[in-house]
């Protein structure tokens, strides 16, 4: 009992080390990480209560074989040509003896540098000895029996049996590479695991603070300034003591003053643990004369002969243990990233490469299995250039060794390889039937993330203009975006940054004042303001003296004449109730932060950005930000005082960063604006406003255009009035739902028939703007959006109705009750059907969609996803009889698997705002 507990408590280790690690790789709030570095710490803590040892995290190679008693054939040497060719001539068989196993003194605790001597690598671990107090001996051979199995140095077999790397390490097991053989001597000295133990893993083993002599001077450079921004180092010794000789090589190599870092690394120069750990190396460096030249004779007297000299039988791969994890919040392709991560760290500890995380996609052919992992060719590639590696190198046994690695899991059932290193996976159907029952039992769950603050920019009409047809694409998709956020649990603010203020209102004003003086008493509605826009913009132009009033009146607007923030405010008033027709009609909730309000905090950002000296006067008096790799600046004030869209974006930005704490902002705007944001976005990260680790996202879209391929315009050559473009596909599908109706297809009559329209129409509309990719410009086209067939919200939404038919047929004309079924949905589904088997996989891929999507904010993936759903489901009804099912039980499970796709596809129309309904 005692041992099983242990094991459990292992299996939650191993599953909250995996937890912490992805949190830091999503750059996770601080707050998250620490507090589940406690729960790890607490875990940790009742491993060590349990069997008076500690836990530690994963890397170790097993133990090597006993020594066989007496000599006999093994296959493990090679034989080299000469012999095998002598060996066929005679027809005689030879006797391959394995090398004598030369003892290993396991009360010693010894570092066997290599060939090599005492390197960088070999310091490390010598230093981390004195840090903790180890009597460590370096040696420079290793035994035969240490060499043959170690691929890389320095080395160390461990002498007492102790935990290192999340395993078990037994008498004599084989530890190899500085950062297994750190990692063992910090864990078997500690009492309890420290927050910077974690600390110093991620440090040391993230390849993006990787300090060697192969890197080039700036990426060495570009590491040193973030170490000594992060001034953490002298808070870890152990860390610093690992870095140090890297540390140390890559200072002297660069100018830069890095006082932190120089004061950290003399306080290691100066203390007695370098010298004490030099002393040991000499010491070792010194067994040499007779004594040395004996050990090596003894050495190579013993080693396998020429040639090939071991056959790699992947009996040294420990395969790691996985903890509790929640597999289905996962999803499928990202269960398999765990599995697999895990595996190529088990399979190649101390490659680099191993470390980069594995690479999974679908399957082109399903007939090969589900998924395939890709590392095995890349991984061929770095061990061919690593040198003494005798291991498996060709993609094939590569992966092979991959798949000995695969820790025990509920997801795979099989696996295979093929020469070019490709591992098929095929999924086991207890994860298929599973996951299909928690979406019966439990509905859709989001795919889990680390929670953010985000804010996205998006519609943003002009006041006192109507909305048309440009605004559909930046209100839908960003919409979309934002039902995918708070789907995922983001914290997200929907922000319409409305055009309400510059120049054009001192225009309108003064227009207003001169044609419509009773305009407060009796104002117009917006289709007037989109004639006084025009004839007051032709005033403008024309009328120097029009103009001279208008911009006086921009000033007096801006010093808050009451007069001038009437009209104004009426304009507003007026635009907004238009406004948000549109939006009630497209199911589309925003939070109004139009550019007025950004107006007084201008001042305060253009002096900061001039305290940071990012900011210059031109010789025509406007205030530039010029960045090294900009081909135009950023007009943040012009000659005459006044500010522009820059000015404006600027003061948003950092509003939005500073003020909100945002920590992931997305604008959608048309293509064109794509470089201003660009340039603004570089800009607020120069002023320190924007983290690295923050997202600033611009998502560009196309135009929708007219069957001329120009942009889509009325026949007089009028812009589309939005309002009227959904309501003519409203009108349309109500006719073609009408003539259903009298051909006996539908039974849908008055305010239903009324309802469908709307929701298809209106559907129809945001799909097929929706499934476009967002920055290619599209073909406006009623007859196609609205056919009935193809890729269209149309053919969805009749297929959801479908689905939703054959349920309420099932309780009406089959007497069959689904409440009970569902509670029993995991001993009762099954998917023995090719067709059932393939639409419960497309049912269990929503949730790493939802993450492809966040990760390029690309709705047109989930668009994909729907289709390819509606067309599984199409497929398997077709295949498999559902109410007219063989028996009950088939029936029943069939059911199943109609309400899971019910459920997916409700959820997809949700998050892309399109209503559904269970009958048309």
């Amino acid at each position: 009992t005692r041992m099983s507990d242990a094991t459990s408590l292992g299996a939650l280790i191993d599953a909250q080390g995996l937890k912490i690690r992805d949190l830091k790789t999503a750059k996770a709030a601080p707050d998250a990480i620490k507090a589940e570095v406690s729960e790890l710490l607490a875990l940790k803590l009742k491993y060590k209560e349990l069997t008076g040892s500690d836990y530690v995290a994963a890397g170790a190679v097993a133990a090597p074989a006993p020594a066989p008693k007496k000599k006999e054939p093994t296959p493990v040497v090679a034989v080299s040509k000469e012999k095998a060719v002598k060996k066929e001539e005679k027809a005689t068989k030879v006797e391959v003896v394995a090398a004598a196993v030369e003892s290993v003194d396991l009360n010693e605790l010894v570092v066997y540098t290599g060939p090599s001597g005492f390197s960088n690598d070999a310091l490390k671990v010598a230093l981390v000895a004195q840090l903790y107090k180890k009597d460590l001996k370096v040696k420079e051979t290793a035994p035969a029996s240490v060499a043959k199995r170690t691929p890389f140095y320095p080395a160390m077999v461990v002498p007492s049996s102790q935990s290192s790397s999340g395993h078990t390490c037994k008498h004599g097991t084989v530890l190899f590479g500085a950062a297994a053989v750190c990692r063992y001597l910090a864990d078997s000295a500690v009492s309890s695991l420290e927050s910077s133990y974690l600390d110093m893993d991620e440090l040391v083993l993230s390849k993006h603070l990787k300090v060697g002599s192969g890197s080039d001077s700036s990426a060495i450079a570009s590491v040193l300034d973030r170490l000594e921004s992060d001034a953490k180092l002298n808070e870890m010794p152990l860390a610093l003591h690992v870095l140090f000789p890297n540390l140390r090589s890559a200072l002297s190599a660069v100018k830069t003053p890095l006082p932190y870092l120089r004061a950290a690394v003399k306080t290691v120069e100066t203390s007695p643990l370098l010298a004490a750990a030099s002393a040991a190396a000499v010491a070792g460096g010194e067994a040499k004369g007779k004594a040395a030249k004996k050990d090596k004779k003894a050495a190579a007297g013993s080693a396998a002969p020429a040639g090939p000299a071991v056959v790699f039988t992947n009996d040294d791969v420990v395969r790691p243990v996985l903890g509790a994890i929640d597999w289905a919040s996962a999803g499928l392709m990202s269960s398999l990233k765990i599995v697999f991560d895990a595996a190529l760290i088990a399979a190649f500890p101390q490659v680099p490469e191993a470390r980069a995380g594995s690479v999974i996609s679908r399957c082109g052919n399903a007939a090969f299995g589900d998924f395939q992992c890709n590392n095995a060719m890349g991984l061929s590639k770095a061990l061919k250039g690593l040198e003494g590696y005798q291991g498996p190198v060709s993609p094939k046994d590569v992966a092979e060794r991959i798949i000995k690695a695969i820790p025990e899991n509920p997801i795979v059932s099989a696996t295979s390889s093929v020469p070019n290193g490709f591992i098929n996976i095929t999924l086991s159907t207890a994860t298929l039937t599973n996951s299909i029952a928690g979406i019966v039992q439990n509905g859709v769950k989001p795919p889990v993330l680390p929670p953010q603050k985000v804010l996205v920019d998006f519609s943003s009409p002009n006041i006192a203009k109507e909305m048309h047809v440009g605004h559909l694409r930046s209100t839908i998709i960003g919409d979309s975006v934002c039902r995918l956020l708070e789907f995922c649990g983001f914290d997200v603010q929907r922000v319409n940054h409305v055009g309400d203020w510059g120049t054009q209102f001192g225009m309108l004003i003064t227009y207003l004042q001169e044609a419509y003086p009773d305009i407060l008493t009796n104002p117009v509605n917006i289709s007037d303001l989109t004639v006084i826009y025009k004839a007051s913009k032709k005033r403008f132009d024309e009328d120097e003296t029009f103009k001279l009033t208008s911009r006086n009146n921009v000033v007096k607007l801006q010093a808050g004449d009451p007069a001038c923030t009437a009209i104004w405010q009426l304009l507003c008033q007026i635009s907004r109730a238009e406004f948000q027709k549109v939006y009630d009609a497209l199911d589309i909730s925003l939070t109004e932060v139009g550019e007025s309000f950004y107006n007084p905090l201008i001042p305060d950002t253009i002096r900061e950005l001039d305290d940071l000296k990012l900011v210059e006067t031109d010789e025509s008096g406007m205030l530039l930000l010029r960045l090294p790799h900009f081909t135009i600046p950023l007009i943040v004030r012009k000659s005459d005082g006044g500010y522009g869209y820059d000015s404006t974006d600027m003061a948003a930005l950092k509003y939005r960063t500073q003020t909100l704490q945002r920590q992931w902002l997305g604008y959608i705007t048309d293509a064109g604006q794509a470089p201003h944001f660009h340039m603004c976005f570089d800009a607020a990260r120069a002023a320190g406003w924007v983290p690295e680790h923050h997202r600033v996202d611009h998502i560009g879209f196309g135009v929708v255009c007219g069957d001329d391929g120009k942009r889509f315009k009325t026949r007089s050559s009028e812009t589309v009035r939005l309002i009227d473009l959904l309501d003519a596909a409203k009108d349309r599908m109500k006719e073609s739902l009408r003539v259903r109706a009298e051909e006996g297809k539908s039974a849908l009559q008055g305010e239903e028939l009324e309802n469908a329209a709307r929701i298809i129409g209106y559907g129809a509309v945001k799909y097929f703007d929706l499934k476009q990719n967002p920055v290619s410009n599209y073909v406006f086209s009623y007859d196609r959006m609205l056919d009935t067939k193809g890729d269209t919200a149309v053919y969805l939404l009749f297929a959801y109705a479908r689905l939703a038919s054959i349920l309420r047929k099932a309780k009406d004309e089959r007497n069959v009750d689904m409440a009970p079924l569902h509670l029993q949905a995991q001993s009762l589904l099954s998917v023995a059907h090719p067709a059932e088997r393939a639409l419960a996989f497309e049912l269990l891929q929503l949730g790493d969609v939802i993450k492809s999507v966040l990760a390029d904010l690309l709705p047109n993936r989930l668009c994909d996803y729907l289709k390819t759903l509606a067309v599984a489901f199409t497929d398997f009804v077709t295949k498999c009889h559902v109410l007219n099912a063989d028996n009950a039980e088939v029936m029943h499970s069939r059911l199943l698997l109609c309400e899971a796709t019910r459920r997916v596809m409700a959820q997809c129309f949700q998050l892309l705002g399109i209503g559904t309904l269970e009958r048309i």
